[in-house]
Parts: structure tokens; sequence; C-alpha cells
């Protein structure tokens, strides 16, 4: 079972996930539909990223605002190709990086500086969300982000 925030997942079947909220009733989501419709039309920066920092999923909006393809950045670790190794300021952002897979609970919300493939410097609010195993070892971070404009 994995935790995210207050549902609870399992994998029945592939391509499936049974969904339980704290309230109501679990229910089968098909996945591909699920994130066909939700994650690859919103307009915020949805990435998937494991413990080791690889990029396993971004949505068009991120790939698009960021100037990347898929195969730019699957794969690849996040800091050095969106997130720089420190920021403008002087912030480590790598150390940053690896302290959200450590103390996720720390990074719930955090702002950061990004960068576009054209080198452009932008501000994020990220919301991040830590998928775990069943002793609490931190797989994967979903993270979301908005634009900061100001």
């Amino acid at each position: 079972m994995i935790f995210i925030g207050a549902a609870a997942l399992t994998m029945p079947a592939i391509g499936q996930h049974t969904m339980s909220m704290h309230f109501g009733q679990p229910y089968i989501v098909n996945r591909g539909t699920c994130r066909n419709t939700i994650l690859d039309n919103v307009n915020s920066i949805v990435f998937i990223w494991d413990n080791q920092t690889r990029l396993t999923y971004m949505n068009p909006f991120g790939l698009k605002y960021f100037g990347f393809t898929r195969d730019e950045l699957i794969g690849k670790s996040i800091v050095g190709t969106f997130v720089p190794k420190t920021s403008t300021s002087g912030k480590d952002l790598e150390h940053m990086i690896k302290d959200i897979v450590a103390h996720p609970e720390n990074y719930v919300s955090n702002q950061n500086q990004n960068v576009k493939k054209n080198g452009e410097r932008v501000e994020i609010l990220w919301s991040n969300t830590a998928i775990k195993d069943k002793n609490g070892n931190v797989l994967e971070i979903i993270s979301v982000g908005n634009v900061m404009k100001g």
C-alpha cells in the first residue's frame, strides 16, 4: 500500500489503482485515463522523480514551459536540467533536492529557482508529495509547480 496524503493506493491489476480516501468508498481508477485527463491537461508543471533524483515523468505543460522534450529529461537527474545546482542568490539547490528525498515533510510546499532550456531563470512554487513504501522509505516524489509572476 502506498500512502499519498489521506489516500491509500494499492495496485490490484496492471494499469489500475484502487483509491480509498479517509471518507467515502474505495473506487477503481484507470491509471491511463486518469493521467491523460488530469496530469496531461492541467495548466501546472507536474513531474515525478525517483529517490536518486532521476526524472520519470513530466506533463506536457511542464515540458513546453521549460522547453525540453521527454527524451531530453526522462531518466536524467533533475539537477543540472531544469533545477540548477545553485540559484543566482547562491542557494545550494543540489543539496535541497537531496534533502527533499531525505526529509520530504520539510518541503511539502517550497519556492525555488528553476531554469528553462534557454537559460532563463524562473521562480516556481512547488507542492511535493512523497510516495513511500510500507517501511516509510521514499520511492519517488510527485512535484506540482506554479510559476511565480511578479
